[in-house]
């Protein structure tokens, strides 16, 4: 007998905004956009509809703790802003004042987002930070995207089908696979013999190397981002979830093959997980490694090859275990020439 299932419940963000400021024009940013101008004294409705205006940051929710105005000299009034269609762990807003009209007026806007982060209004009541938590997973995991266009083409089958949801498992706007068509029998394809079927989410758990809703989907080597690389004080907070977070398919330098689970690395980037720079040249149509006339070595290897005043002058490089200034130790490489050669790839005698 068919029977529906139940996504788990998760948490959308809030984050805090208080503003100790008498009477000015502000502006908004997140994520890269900007909101229109508001005024300090702007209604909580004001202030949702100039959020809004944000590029992609959806539905929000505005609640003010005192009073109907967004600032205040004394700066009593906490400003609660809830996502509604943002999910997942979400970039702080953050704010500007464009013009105080009274040059000598306070002016100072405290935008929360950290966990655990709080503010006290004016009735010493407390609020909280809620970081985001609720799901964010790529086509919902009921659907496999097309990136060529960015469209998740749902799952249709016996088994059960999707389709756009609201982002809450009901019928809506989002082409996200999130919202069930009709119940459920079974894991969809039965996850093509390539892992297991929890029978109560009916989602498949992929064996080592696949992906996918159905597990038809192959996974490419991972390695650490070529963008997404950490400051220091990040690989300590995150240590945790270092690879997790910063280890990626193809490094970021590459297309993955879904097919074959091979990636494909951009001009200059080579490796299974396209993880370390080349040193290949291409010269009047000959392709080569260092000329012919040089080694190829990584940044850690040229440290031990270090030479001052001609001699030999050999010194460590990232073999401290978190270091965010060698991050390139085993990533970039180049050339060691041999004698009587020169140049980046080797190619020209002295």
């Amino acid at each position: 007998m068919a029977r529906l299932i139940y996504l788990p419940h998760y948490i959308v963000e809030t984050q805090l905004i208080r503003c100790t400021l008498e009477n000015a024009i502000l502006r908004f940013h997140f994520d890269g956009f900007s909101s229109g101008y508001i005024h300090s004294s702007s209604s909580s409705f004001d202030f949702k509809f100039a959020l809004e205006s944000i590029p992609g940051i959806g539905t929000v929710v505005v609640s003010y703790s005192i009073g109907r105005h967004l600032c205040s000299r004394d700066g009593s009034n906490v400003v609660r802003i809830t996502f509604i269609e943002k999910f997942g762990p979400l970039p702080p807003l953050s704010s500007e004042v464009i013009d105080p009209y009274i040059p000598d007026s306070i002016s100072v806007i405290d935008i929360q987002s950290n966990t655990s982060s709080f503010m006290r209004d004016g009735l010493e009541r407390l609020y909280m930070v809620v970081k985001g938590s609720k799901d964010n997973i790529q086509c919902s995991n009921r659907g496999i995207c097309n990136h060529d266009d960015g469209i998740c083409e749902c799952i249709n089958g016996l088994e059960g089908s999707y389709g756009p949801s609201d982002g809450y498992g009901n019928l809506g706007q989002r082409d996200d696979c999130g919202y069930i068509g009709k119940s459920v029998f079974d894991c969809p394809s039965s996850c093509m013999h390539r892992g297991l079927c929890d029978k109560a989410t009916f989602t498949c758990i992929c064996d080592r190397g696949y992906d996918g809703p159905d597990c038809s989907l192959r996974v490419c080597p991972k390695a650490l981002s070529w963008f997404s690389n950490p400051s220091l004080s990040e690989l300590l907070f995150l240590s945790l979830k270092f690879d997790d977070i910063f280890m990626v398919e193809c490094s970021d330098m590459g297309l993955c093959n879904r097919l074959t689970g091979e990636c494909y690395c951009n001009v200059g980037f080579e490796g299974h997980a396209c993880d370390k720079m080349s040193c290949t040249s291409t010269r009047l149509g000959r392709t080569s490694t260092c000329s012919g006339h040089g080694e190829c070595l990584s940044m850690r290897q040229l440290a031990y090859r270090k030479k001052l005043n001609g001699v030999s002058f050999p010194h460590d490089y990232g073999t401290k275990m978190i270091s965010s200034s060698s991050w390139d130790a085993d990533k970039i490489f180049a050339c060691h020439c041999d004698d009587g050669y020169e140049g980046f790839d080797c190619s020209l005698k002295p």
